[in-house]
C-alpha cells in the first residue's frame, strides 16, 4: 500500500428502497478486516461481521452489477471482455 495514499476506511451505500449498507474498515495489513453492517427497510441496522477486502470487493461489484441504472447493456461485447479478464483463469504452460 502506498503510504501516501490514505486508506478507505468507511464505505456508506444508500439504496432506493430504503435498505443500507455500512463498511468500516476494521484493520490493515496482509490481509485487511471491514466490518459489514447491513439495513433493510424491514429491519434495524444489524452487524453481519468481518470481512476480508475480496469479499467486500465481490459484494460491490455485484450489487454494482445487479442494480437497475447500467451504463451499458449488460451483453455489450466491451463489457463482456472486461468481465471475461475478471472471472477468466489464467492458464498455465506445462
Amino acid at each position: 500500500m502506498d503510504s501516501k495514499q490514505p486508506p478507505v476506511t468507511h464505505i456508506h451505500l444508500d439504496y432506493a428502497d430504503g435498505s443500507s449498507d455500512k463498511i468500516t474498515l476494521l484493520q490493515l495489513g496482509d490481509c485487511p478486516l471491514f466490518r459489514l453492517e447491513r439495513k433493510r427497510p424491514d429491519s434495524e441496522m444489524r452487524n453481519l461481521g468481518a470481512y476480508t477486502a475480496g469479499a467486500i470487493a465481490g459484494l460491490l461489484f455485484r450489487t454494482a452489477a445487479t442494480t437497475e441504472r447500467t451504463e451499458k447493456p449488460f451483453d455489450d461485447p466491451r463489457l463482456i471482455a472486461v468481465l471475461r479478464q475478471w472471472f477468466d483463469q489464467p492458464t498455465t504452460a506445462q
